[in-house]
C-alpha cells in the first residue's frame, strides 16, 4: 500500500508524506528524522490528530491541507513553527482553533485556512465583508502574521483589528490564567493556615 512506502527527507530537511491515506502521523518516521526535519508535508491524508509533532523540535513549516483536522485538534507546542497551511479541512470554530495557535505557535508568521467553514470567502459562498471580518478576527489574536491565506497582512488591517476587537485575550489563555490564580490562592491559603497552626502549637508549648 502507498501508506507503507518508506519516507525519506528531501533536500535533507523536508519530509513529504502526502497522499498516503494516513490516519495518523507516522511517529516512528518522525522520531527517526526528528533532529533534521524543518518542513513537513502531510497533504491529502485522513489525519485528525497532530499530536506527535512534539517529537520534531525544529519544525518550521507544516503543510496539512486536505485532511480531517477540526477546530479542537490536538496541537502540541511548536515553538519555531513559522508556516501553517491547513486549507480544506473541517475547521468550523475559528476562535477555538486560533486560540490554540496563540498558545502553541508563538513564531507563526504565515497561516492559510482557505476552504474551511471558519473562513468565509468565495470558496464556500462567503461575501467579501465576511472574509474581511474573518481576517480581522484572526489578526486581532495573531497580529504578528505576515501572510494570511497567501495575502500579505497590512498594518492597516492590524490597526483596524485592534480597533474593532481590541487586544483580545484568548478564552484558553484566560481559563489557564484563572486556574493558575486559583492555585496560587490555594497555596497562599495553605501557607497561612500552616503558619497559624505553627503559631498555635508554639503558644501551647510555652503556656
Amino acid at each position: 500500500m502507498s501508506s507503507q512506502r518508506e519516507a525519506t527527507l528531501e533536500d535533507g530537511y523536508r519530509l513529504l508524506i502526502g497522499f498516503r491515506d494516513l490516519r495518523e502521523l507516522p511517529l516512528r518516521t518522525l522520531k527517526k528524522h526528528a533532529q533534521r526535519i524543518r518542513a513537513l508535508d502531510i497533504t491529502g491524508n485522513l489525519i485528525k490528530d497532530l499530536s506527535g509533532l512534539e517529537n520534531v523540535p525544529h519544525l518550521e513549516e507544516l503543510v496539512a491541507d486536505d485532511n480531517e483536522i477540526k477546530s479542537h485538534v490536538r496541537l502540541p507546542h511548536l515553538p519555531v513553527l513559522r508556516v501553517l497551511s491547513a486549507n480544506k479541512n473541517h475547521i468550523q470554530n475559528l476562535e477555538v482553533f486560533v486560540d490554540q495557535l496563540v498558545l502553541r505557535t508563538p513564531s507563526l508568521r504565515y497561516l492559510s485556512l482557505l476552504q474551511n467553514e471558519c473562513c468565509k470567502n468565495f470558496f464556500n459562498g462567503g461575501t467579501p465583508a465576511e472574509y474581511k471580518d474573518y481576517r480581522l478576527r484572526v489578526l486581532s489574536k495573531l497580529p504578528k502574521l505576515e501572510f494570511l491565506d497567501s495575502t500579505p497582512v497590512t498594518q492597516e488591517e492590524v490597526t483596524e483589528a485592534h480597533r474593532l476587537y481590541g487586544a483580545v485575550t484568548t478564552s484558553v489563555v484566560s481559563s489557564r490564567r484563572q486556574q493558575q490564580q486559583q492555585r496560587d490562592e490555594r497555596l497562599v491559603s495553605a501557607l497561612v493556615c500552616g503558619t497559624s497552626s505553627l503559631r498555635v502549637a508554639a503558644e501551647q508549648q510555652h503556656s
